[in-house]
């Protein structure tokens, strides 16, 4: 299977590496992937992380995330050599496993988000306190995934071999007069 990635996904590797800059950071890390992923209220992963939390401000995890990353930078800058690291890089490989797993054919942002969130490094990062604090982890974003992508059923939910085995029972009922 061949996957494709979103305009969106691309557009959020894109900001991830503006995020990087304006942090003047040397590696597009973690957590500028989630920065970008939370930069738009309208976006698909916005929504997402919003309906995974506990009612805790999205803008505020936001916020604390961007000042941890200002206060923790120690790296040397040069704007123009700006590379994902190796555990970016491993996330956005994830993303397409999890894409896969979804039986998707394009890799979103919402694939890219589960990677985030279902790797463990990532996980035992500072910064990802205060979302699982929050209550926003892998499986409460695979929950809203799976409700937001469920369909109805019709019917009663039987199938054929149903139907046929319901043919075999033989009912009786003695009704009195």
């Amino acid at each position: 299977m061949n996957l494709g990635f979103s305009n969106d996904y691309k557009l959020i590797l894109e900001n991830s590496r503006k995020e990087a800059i304006r942090h003047q950071n040397r590696e597009i890390r973690p957590e500028h992937l989630l920065l970008a992923l939370t930069e738009h209220p309208e976006s698909k992963s916005f929504l997402l992380l919003k309906e995974a939390t506990n009612d805790t401000s999205i803008y505020l995890l936001r916020s604390d995330l961007d000042n941890s990353i200002f206060e923790n930078n120690v790296s040397a800058y040069n704007p123009e050599n700006v590379n994902a690291s190796s555990l970016t890089e491993r996330i956005i490989k994830l993303s397409s496993l999890e894409a896969r797993m979804l039986r998707s054919d394009i890799v979103d942002v919402e694939h890219l988000l589960l990677a985030l969130f279902h790797n463990s490094e990532v996980q035992n990062m500072d910064f990802m306190k205060n979302f699982s604090d929050a209550g926003i982890n892998y499986e409460s974003i695979y929950n809203q995934l799976k409700t937001a992508t469920e369909s109805p059923v019709f019917g009663a939910g039987f199938t054929d071999e149903d139907d046929l085995e319901d043919d075999e029972i033989e009912i009786d009922i003695d009704i009195e007069d």
